[in-house]
């Protein structure tokens, strides 16, 4: 354990373990549990992993977050072993002087062992974004996977990486890939595994959150109704408050496709002007909400100029 009370951000406390004999495995892995807690200061102390490569010390990972736990923490060594030797040290790293009695951090229980046969990808990054689209990149393992990777889509807010109930998937022979089938201004999850065959596929990488874009600013006459360009009066509303007007918009509900039982927030709507109007046109329909009180409106134009509502 390291107390890190009156530790500057230029000292460097560093445990240096021996050689270690790692012939006999495939696939090294280092294992170690750490207790550090984090609440209290930020930002959190750091715990790194190096190798020694016989004249320098690198980077195997990073360690920079905590509970009041004991939590365990893996990491492949296959790019780090020297001949049939792998030669680790442990260095914490204070991150702020203004926090020095703070983020102590133990470790416990730490073994080099057999990793998994199957190496995940890591470091998934969102490359681009459209409406319906989003590209993604990872960085492969050090074994690279005989059948490449499986990736899928999620709903924001899913409990796990499921292929059967995703919004999107697919694979990939090398570590990038396009999703699509996506829905406009829609909150997604992104996971991505390797597939070694048959039943051999890693530990899903992930989650990666991303939001989609708008196709264009709006404008011109939309249709809301079950047949409809827009099947709801919120889902039209949601357009206008993440991709804003680029000319006079008019909403027309149609005629039969009531009632609506909506509750509806227009924000300020970029674009918007005397010129760039928004019109709602309701034709008659009617449109219903149990409200509370915390939520007293039916339809709330809250900071949004230039609306019409007939």
């Amino acid at each position: 354990a390291v107390d890190m009370s009156d530790i500057t951000t230029t000292e460097t406390i560093a445990l240096e373990l021996p050689l270690v004999d790692v012939s006999a495995l495939t696939a090294p892995s280092l294992n170690f549990y750490m207790f550090m807690c984090t609440q209290g200061y930020n930002p959190p102390n750091e715990l790194h992993i190096e190798a020694y490569d016989g004249t320098t010390w690198n980077q195997v990972g990073i360690v920079d977050t905590g509970s009041a736990s004991w939590e365990n923490h893996k990491f492949i060594l296959l790019n780090h072993v020297v001949g049939n030797t792998v030669q680790l040290r442990f260095r914490v790293q204070e991150q702020s002087s203004s926090s020095s009695y703070y983020g102590d951090i133990a470790i416990d229980d730490v073994m080099i062992e057999e990793g998994p046969s199957c190496l995940k990808p890591t470091n998934i990054v969102n490359a681009a974004v459209t409406a319906n689209t989003a590209d993604f990149t990872w960085d492969a393992p050090a074994i690279l996977p005989s059948n490449g990777y499986e990736w899928v889509v999620m709903a924001s807010g899913s409990p796990a990486p499921d292929i059967s109930t995703s919004i999107s998937t697919g694979t990939a022979t090398t570590n990038s890939t396009t999703a699509g089938s996506l829905t406009q201004v829609t909150s997604y999850v992104f996971y991505v595994r390797s597939d070694c065959g048959g039943t051999d596929q890693s530990a899903w990488e992930g989650p990666l959150s991303f939001t989609t874009g708008c196709p264009s600013q709006l404008a011109g006459n939309y249709t809301i109704g079950t047949t409809g360009d827009y099947t709801s009066i919120s889902a039209a509303i949601s357009d206008l408050n993440a991709c804003g007007v680029s000319a006079a918009v008019t909403f027309d509900i149609l005629t039969g496709s009531g009632p609506y039982n909506e509750q509806l927030v227009l924000n300020e709507v970029t674009g918007a002007s005397a010129t760039n109007t928004i019109t709602f046109n309701g034709n008659g329909e009617t449109i219903t909400s149990a409200t509370d009180t915390s939520n007293r409106s039916l339809f709330l134009l809250d900071g949004v100029d230039y609306v019409t509502l007939n």
